[in-house]
């Protein structure tokens, strides 16, 4: 990611499950390197996150596309955005 710019990510789901999108800078350690996370929806909902990598150097984010409870799992579509 290169530095001063904003990531945007969508995270878009089937119509039978609560999609969860999460930017991160560390992996496998997601939760403590959360960057931005989206759970705003309800199935068949898309979700959008943005992270500003604010340093002076590129920096590595990590995207994690995930289902609010243990049977939210289906088909998604992701779009990524440099901004």
């Amino acid at each position: 990611m290169p530095a001063g710019k904003t990531l945007r990510v969508t995270i878009a789901g089937d119509l039978t499950y609560d999609v969860v999108a999460v930017i991160a800078s560390a992996c496998p350690d997601i939760e403590a390197s959360c960057r931005a996370a989206a759970d705003d929806g309800f199935a068949g909902d898309s979700e959008t996150v943005a992270a500003l990598n604010g340093g002076s150097a590129a920096a590595t984010f990590f995207v994690v596309a995930d289902g609010y409870g243990s049977t939210d799992v289906g088909s998604f579509t992701i779009t990524v955005e440099i901004l």
